[in-house]
């Protein structure tokens, strides 16, 4: 069975059901009923259409699975296994990279909404990050009197998805003598990034003195009065009688020791210095000072607790350790008495584990962009300030070594002209982990310009037109202000060469090819000149056995470049128009793989018009031939090196067929060389033109033992 996917990459939104197709064909020869699902998928997040699908031999079909992501999916670059499986069981995992994008949402709620006090009070505003990316949350808060003074804690926050935060905003003003309450309309404004939200609460500032408590003081000081004179009265009646019995102070004794309880007991919790998470599993051993009785050793549960009983009294030296944890023995002794309840200690005993590592790979592009990675611990889902760093190799390969242990890390790839990712991961004790590889995604690019006429003079009104694949950008030059003639083309997808056509009415159009890096700002160099005129040099370019040539850079020049354009892969045609006739002007042809051609051209005042056929040659060739013993069988894994003065290129032949093929040869004289395990050198003198060679099968003799 051969199953693969139509499209390796795919785009996504979560809630937002978007579509994957495994394309599935049998080649063996019964009939075959593969099923294919997405891994890590809940199955009511996806379907599968159809359900199974029933093959004859050499027939090929598709399996579509609709995916909808669940809300709470983190926006970022993912790596999803396809399980195609048959009747007999799995076939193999295929793998989709799926940029979940980015949403922003943000709940708020604000307790209490309307209060009253004195001259302060407080509001708790509550935000929620309901989008799937991390986002900052700062609040301000005012009054349309002014009366009033906030300070509000924390001022800003970074949220990270499904994360809550509550803010205090708290509000203070001088406050009425007397009189009647005052009601303040207070609006608290929620900001992020893309958003501001407000919140509208009400503080009713209530007066020192009101009526009703004048008339409540005065009512209070009557009653005082008639209590101190009821007071007064008791005291008087009461006064200069003794006690008529007293009892000895010797009569209350203290409890006696329960005499039937001889043994006691230690309590207490194992945490992760790292960050603070209990620890289960750890053996807690207890021995006596004078190790006279054997130790006792006990095991903490889930939530970190252990209890070690059956302790005799005396004083205890304990011992913790673990799997991927350093032994701890704890400097405090313990002293046990006998007691029905364990005897708990102060403090939690934290355990240090040993240093973990986080490696992988990264990926992203040709070549491998070299990738900065930072790991933050994460300690009750927030990062900690302390960051370990690592930088991937050449070849993508990145280790960050050293991490504290065990904890859950928070790890951002970031490299020049590609998106930041932000991925976590769990480490053990002690653990080595190895990430699936990180396909970075570039960022976008644009490109910037200026557009002049033959003088010079900027033009506004240009229509610029950038086009790759199904991608097609567009923009105007300004008419008017300081920017006449400048144009930029921005969220370009990158990395990708972009064919670029400026147009304006009564001027030639003009068409270039531009090579946009990952999220590079590509800059021209020198400005794109408009030329205004009627002639037009057109024609087809080949190559030397008469195929179109598709994507050939042209450009017209009378001393200063005044056309550009680009040849269509459909006959390799080209068109330059607004050339001024009558004119001479030099086209220069390039094209990388071939060597430049450079052709001149004349344009009459009564025709203005000319046709120019080019044949560009190759600048390099390429050769391929077949590795074969002297009996005929194809010979796998030779090394074959060509070698031309101090140029040498080399490749292997694959396997079984023991075919190879070496590009990038310049016109001349090569020694292939052919070696290969238990078979003697074979050597073949080439002569390289402007075509592909084709050396057939190169004969090689074993080595007789």
């Amino acid at each position: 069975m051969r199953a693969r996917l139509t499209t390796q990459q795919y785009s996504a939104f979560v809630g937002v059901p978007f579509e994957i197709i495994v394309q599935v064909q049998n080649d063996e020869q019964i009939i075959k009923e593969v099923h294919a699902r997405p891994g890590f998928i809940p199955s009511e997040a996806y379907v599968s259409r159809p359900l199974v699908i029933s093959l004859f031999p050499a027939e090929t079909a598709d399996i579509q699975l609709e995916i909808t992501l669940p809300r709470e999916t983190p926006a970022g670059l993912y790596q999803l296994p396809i399980e195609v499986s048959d009747e007999n069981g799995p076939i193999g995992t295929l793998t989709a990279d799926i940029q979940v994008a980015p949403f922003d949402e943000l709940s708020v709620s604000v307790s209490p909404r309307v209060t009253a006090a004195g001259s302060k009070t407080s509001f708790v505003v509550t935000t929620t990050n309901r989008g799937n990316r991390p986002t900052g949350v700062s609040l301000t808060a005012a009054d349309a009197d002014r009366a009033l003074k906030f300070t509000i804690e924390p001022r800003r926050a970074q949220l990270e998805g499904g994360q809550a935060v509550a803010f205090s905003v708290n509000a203070k003003g001088k406050r009425p003598f007397v009189g009647n309450a005052v009601p303040r309309a207070i609006q608290i404004d929620i900001a992020t990034r893309s958003n501001t939200t407000s919140e509208t609460v009400t503080f009713t500032q209530k007066p020192r003195l009101s009526r009703g408590l004048l008339t409540a003081l005065l009512l209070l000081s009557i009653i005082v009065i008639w209590a101190l004179v009821f007071s007064a009265g008791f005291r008087s009646a009461l006064a200069g009688q003794k006690p008529k019995k007293a009892v000895s102070a010797a009569w209350i004794t203290g409890a006696k020791p329960d005499p039937t309880v001889s043994i006691g007991s230690i309590s207490t919790k194992i945490v992760a210095a790292s960050d603070g998470r209990p620890l289960a599993r750890m053996i807690v051993s207890a021995e006596l000072v004078d190790k006279s009785r054997p130790a006792t050793a006990a095991s903490s549960d889930e939530d970190g607790a252990v209890t070690i009983s059956g302790l005799t009294t005396g004083v205890y030296q304990l011992t913790v350790s673990g799997d991927g944890y350093t032994e701890q023995i704890l400097k405090d002794t313990v002293r046990v008495v006998p007691s029905s309840e364990p005897l708990p200690l102060a403090n939690d005993i934290e355990m240090v584990g040993l240093p973990a590592t986080i490696k992988g790979l990264t990926s992203g592009g040709d070549p491998i962009p070299v990738s900065t990675i930072e790991a933050r611990l994460m300690i009750n889902e927030v990062p900690t300030g302390e960051v370990v760093s690592a930088t991937s190799d050449a070849t993508g390969l990145f280790a960050i070594e050293n991490l504290p242990s065990p904890g859950r890390y928070r790890l951002t790839f970031t490299s020049t002209g590609f998106e930041p990712i932000q991925l976590f991961q769990e480490v053990a004790a002690g653990e080595t982990v190895t990430m699936p590889t990180v396909k970075l995604q570039a960022g976008p690019g644009s490109i910037t310009g200026m557009i002049v006429d033959q003088n010079g003079i900027p033009l506004g009104g240009v229509a610029i037109t950038a086009t790759v694949g199904a991608d097609v950008i567009s923009t105007v030059t300004p008419t008017a202000g300081t920017d006449v003639g400048k144009f930029i083309l921005a969220e370009l997808r990158t990395p990708a060469t972009y064919l670029v056509q400026v147009v304006l009415e009564g001027y030639g159009t003009q068409t270039l090819t531009i090579q946009v890096g990952p999220g590079e700002p590509h800059v021209l160099t020198t400005s794109i000149v408009m030329s205004k005129g009627t002639g037009v040099v057109r024609g087809a370019v080949t190559d030397s056995t008469g195929a179109a040539l598709g994507g050939v850079a042209i450009t017209a020049s009378n001393g200063a470049t005044v056309g550009q354009t680009v040849s269509v892969d459909n006959g390799g045609f080209y068109s330059l128009s607004g050339l001024v006739a009558p004119g001479n002007y030099i086209l220069t042809f390039t094209k990388a793989g071939y060597a430049t051609e450079v052709v001149g051209v004349s344009l009459s005042s009564s025709l203005g018009a000319a046709t120019s056929n080019v044949v560009l040659q190759k600048s390099a060739s390429s050769i391929t031939g077949v590795i074969a013993s002297s009996t005929g069988a194809a010979v796998s894994g030779a090394t074959i090196v060509a070698t031309s003065g101090l140029v040498s290129l080399s490749t292997l032949s694959t396997d079984p067929s023991g075919t190879f093929r070496i590009d990038g040869l310049d016109s001349g004289w090569w020694t292939v060389t052919v070696s290969a395990p238990s078979y003697s050198n074979s050597v073949v003198l080439i002569q390289v033109g402007i075509t592909d060679q084709d050396l057939g099968p190169i004969p090689i003799t074993p080595v007789t033992p």
